[in-house]
This record gives structure tokens, C-alpha cells and sequence, in this order.
């Protein structure tokens, strides 16, 4: 059953940026919410958590670039 959802403008244009060709609002957000499932399994020890942040901080400092 669908259901009515309220999303701030920029909310609503990031997951636009985010959805691919063909793809619905409906399916973008299924979407996100696997990949954010597989992240927190992914990180469920504090090994993987350090690891996660040490690469994001390197990210923030190179802009990005890869490793």
C-alpha cells in the first residue's frame, strides 16, 4: 500500500541526484536502505569501524582521491 512521505527540499534533490535512469523515488530508497544494512553488518566489529573512519578521514584529506 503506498504510503505519503514528507522529505525537506534538499532531501528530496539528493536522493534525486542519487536515483538512476528508470529507477523510482520508490526504488532509490529501497536501495539506500540495503546498502545502509550491508554498512552496519559490514561494521559490526570495532576493527572494521577504525578502518572505515581511517579511510574517511583520508578521504576528507586527499578530496577524495583514491588510495
Amino acid at each position: 500500500m503506498p504510503k505519503t512521505i514528507w522529505l525537506k527540499d534538499e532531501v528530496y534533490q539528493r536522493l534525486d541526484d542519487e536515483r538512476r535512469k528508470g529507477e523510482t523515488f520508490s526504488q532509490v530508497v529501497a536501495r539506500l536502505v540495503r546498502l545502509a544494512g550491508c554498512l552496519k553488518t559490514a561494521l559490526d566489529t570495532p576493527e572494521e569501524r577504525n578502518y572505515l573512519r581511517n579511510l574517511a578521514r583520508h578521504s576528507i584529506k586527499t578530496g577524495g582521491e583514491e588510495l
